[in-house]
């Protein structure tokens, strides 16, 4: 997959702890987002950045300052190598980019963790809820 080209909202589902940062240039709501070097917000890009959250609101330009929901649980479809089975609730969700889930870990952000799985037991692609933490928000 590659970064959202549109918006594409995601459900969410109890609170949501909310930041407000700038945006280094366009992103698209329900993007996974990542703090580039600047303190400003870029797509998520994999291993080695500093994951945010997902993008709330879209940014048209550089300096937009956005919503992101920083701690929150997310409906997403992650992708995994073997099938799907009832053990992965718990398991680590990682991105390799702001629309691309995975429980792979090599070159990839860790985002959060299986809480839920709706659907797709017995298959390579499911979707499931998944808490999300910001590292800003981490308690490791």
């Amino acid at each position: 997959m590659t970064n959202l080209t549109e918006s594409t909202p995601r459900t969410f589902r109890g609170a949501r702890d909310i930041v407000v940062m700038a945006a280094a240039g366009v992103l698209h709501a329900g993007a996974m987002v990542e703090e580039d070097g600047s303190g400003t917000l870029q797509n998520l890009t994999g291993a080695g950045t500093t994951f945010v959250g997902c993008a709330l609101q879209s940014a048209s330009a550089a300096a937009d300052r956005i919503e992101v929901a920083d701690r929150a649980t997310v409906r997403l479809t992650v992708a995994k190598a073997t099938n799907w089975a009832a053990t992965d609730v718990g398991a680590t969700v990682y991105a390799s980019d702001g629309n691309a889930f995975t429980l792979v870990s090599t070159s990839n952000q860790t985002i959060g963790k299986v809480v839920e799985i709706e659907s797709g037991i017995g298959s390579t692609s499911a979707v499931v809820w998944v808490y999300i933490e910001g590292q800003g928000k981490r308690s490791l």
